[in-house]
């Protein structure tokens, strides 16, 4: 039963949502997005906010006009402007008619979307727009600031490798606890030798750029075994 009157309420929705020729408007065509939208083709503000009020100020409800728009014009049109004074909320902007429709809203839920104020929907003025601009030119311009501190702040550890002239590939791996060792790949491993394993010598260390530091060792004849010197890698 509730499905069967969820389907009503939703084709009777689709109903309303079916577009009706306004009258007459003066520059009947609006260069936006690309395109070339003739106003008629719109809603009007009236229109568009009385079916928000009749089957809820939700953006599920908001659909059907997302729906429509793209049926006509590839394209749904419709921007949100996600910021707000204590950003909890924000606006959607819709064309329509008259101009272009902002939509406030104050919350938004899992799956209906953002619950829209409907008394406080009204046309931009050019002045609004600018202001709409401004304070999202001055959050994004902020945020990309901020992150690029960030990474500034986090060091870069670039993957360094040695080969060397037998083909063995020494490299660092990182362990379990955030600690670092050295390790090496044979390229061409004697019977029962692993191909790849952690060099004896070294010992796990918590300092990335120290791990990369591969220094001369004792080997067990007593000679000296010059291991690839990766010093300089990380500054």
């Amino acid at each position: 039963m509730n499905e069967l009157k969820n389907k009503q309420a939703s084709d009777s929705a689709s109903a309303d949502t079916e577009l009706t020729a306004p009258s007459g408007i003066a520059e009947p065509i609006l260069p936006y997005m690309g395109l070339e939208i003739n106003r008629n083709s719109l809603y009007r503000k009236d229109e568009l906010v009385a079916i928000l009020d009749k089957y809820g100020a939700l953006d599920s409800t908001l659909d059907k006009v997302r729906d429509t728009y793209t049926e006509r014009f590839g394209n749904q049109l419709i921007w949100k402007y996600p910021f707000s004074d204590n950003m909890q909320g924000g606006g959607t902007v819709i064309p329509v008619q008259e101009g272009f429709l902002f939509l406030p809203y104050n919350c938004v839920y899992e799956r209906e979307g953002s619950r829209y104020q409907l008394r406080g929907a009204e046309l931009l003025s050019a002045e609004n727009i600018r202001t709409l601009q401004n304070e999202c030119r001055t959050y994004v311009e902020g945020l990309l600031s901020a992150l690029g501190d960030m990474e500034r702040a986090i060091p870069a550890y670039p993957v360094r490798q040695y080969v060397d002239a037998q083909g063995n590939l020494y490299f660092v791996r990182g362990g379990l606890g955030g600690v670092f060792k050295g390790f090496r790949r044979y390229a061409d491993p004697n019977p029962g030798q692993r191909r790849e394993s952690g060099i004896r010598s070294l010992r796990y260390v918590t300092d990335f750029c120290q791990a990369h530091s591969l220094r001369k060792r004792q080997t067990a004849a007593g000679r000296k075994e010059k291991l690839p010197c990766t010093v300089g890698f990380c500054r």
